[in-house]
């Protein structure tokens, strides 16, 4: 039940309000079409926040089974230090702290605690560390803990063009069906070295830092 709970769209991490940089993108008419989403929200699925965001869940996972927090803080520095555009380490730090210190309330785990508390201290509270960490303490196995971490990063993603009017809410819910083997894909990169690379992404989330009015924090 627990992925049940941190799949809502309701639960309280704030990560409806961020683009990603397709606010950007799209104002910008670097996207124009469908098309063009599919292949940017592909793009990074495959470069970025499977072999980041996924490894690092996936070696949160392994840190907590062998007891070892250190490797947890560790891993949260990485992944920190890994994203390069400021609003996205912010954004991650900001949204990871919220779901843990939710999650917190009322799911008694002790290395969660420790992890809440250091936060702001010895962890920055990199949202997939710290989902990780939430998924374990509500039961969610690694797996699937993947694969709602992807999922996450889709449907906000398209549920981010919906509301700037790019696609329809029919268009919406077939893209997420074509980007399931995607998503497939990049839960291999659970047991891997995290790495990301995807450049254009990085310059559209800086452009989009610099935008004055703007609908979406990133």
């Amino acid at each position: 039940m627990g992925e049940l709970q941190l799949s809502d769209s309701l639960f309280p991490s704030g990560m409806f309000a961020h683009s990603n940089g397709l606010e950007y993108m799209i104002n910008s008419k670097a996207i124009s079409d469908a098309g063009g989403l599919y292949d940017v929200i592909e793009g990074v699925i495959l470069q970025q926040v499977g072999p980041l965001d996924c490894a690092a869940l996936g070696s949160t996972y392994s840190f907590i089974k062998d007891g070892d927090y250190p490797g947890i803080a560790e891993t949260d520095r990485l992944v920190h230090c890994s994203k390069l555009v400021a609003g996205q380490r912010d954004a991650s730090a900001r949204s990871g702290a919220q779901a843990a210190r939710c999650v917190a309330e009322f799911a008694k785990d002790d290395t969660l605690d420790r992890y809440v508390s250091d936060i702001g201290g010895g962890v920055h509270g990199a949202y997939p560390v710290a989902f990780a960490l939430c998924c374990n303490a509500l039961g969610v196995q690694k797996e699937r803990a993947a694969v709602m971490l992807l999922y996450g990063y889709a449907s906000g993603s398209v549920s981010a063009a919906l509301r700037m009017g790019l696609i329809d809410h029919v268009e919406g819910q077939g893209m997420i069906h074509r980007l399931k083997p995607a998503i497939c894909s990049a839960t291999k990169e659970l047991n891997s070295t995290m790495w990301q690379f995807s450049p254009r992404m990085d310059i559209m989330q800086m452009l989009h830092e610099k935008t004055d009015s703007k609908m979406f924090i990133t």
